[in-house]
């Protein structure tokens, strides 16, 4: 991600407070034209929120792809959207048991080559489209971010997901809210989420057998 410097700094934010994470898993091509293929395979499963569950794994949190007018939509992730989360575990009463995020922006650039692919989407917490209640539906604050980023430099692949400004949402209207927010951020900052976000890299970059994983 280092040859991307100007995009990340517009897709990652800079860690100010609270926790930060770092999750990413890469793999090695034959050639930079295979590794080419392999990105536009995994931008692909990037976009598609609807899948993440079925390439992470049973054990993961699901996710959905809720369009501008609060109805699920079959399509690739846009700018506006939102992401509705579920978590094993209790939800949140104001996101109706689950946690929200809005795509805030989506970012790629790629040369003509095919030395170098740059995919970035960041998510903010968020609250549930048309909610006239302005408090986020989420176990993080709203400073918080989750950048998933897909890079390809040469031969190497690599999927990775960044957590910013990382601070549990104890500012819930709901008292219960407020108490599950409370131990939900702290385990994911501790690192309960990293297993999440391992296995969902892994499955966005999930290549043939002959591909060497790093």
């Amino acid at each position: 991600m280092e040859h991307f410097p100007k995009i990340n700094q517009s897709i990652i934010p800079e860690q100010t407070e609270g926790g930060q994470s770092n999750t990413s898993s890469s793999v090695k091509a034959a050639s930079d034209q295979e590794a080419r293929a392999m990105y536009n395979i995994a931008r692909e499963r990037l976009l598609d929120v609807n899948n993440w569950h079925n390439i992470s794994g049973d054990l993961t949190a699901t996710f959905e792809l809720i369009g501008p007018d609060g109805e699920k939509v079959n399509r690739h992730a846009r700018e506006g959207d939102h992401i509705r989360i579920n978590i094993p575990g209790p939800g949140t009463a104001s996101g109706k048991g689950y946690d929200w995020v809005q795509v805030e922006k989506i970012e790629e650039q790629t040369d003509q080559h095919g030395a170098m692919s740059f995919l970035g989407m960041r998510v903010r917490p968020f609250k549930p489209p048309k909610d006239v209640d302005p408090n986020v539906s989420h176990f993080f604050q709203r400073d918080a971010t989750s950048s998933f980023v897909l890079t390809q430099y040469g031969p190497v692949l690599e999927a990775s997901v960044l957590g910013r400004n990382e601070k549990p949402n104890t500012r819930a209207e709901s008292f219960w809210d407020a108490v599950r927010n409370f131990f939900v951020g702290l385990g994911a900052m501790a690192g309960l989420s990293k297993a999440q976000w391992k296995a969902l890299v892994n499955g966005i970059i999930r290549v043939p057998r002959q591909s060497q994983m790093v």
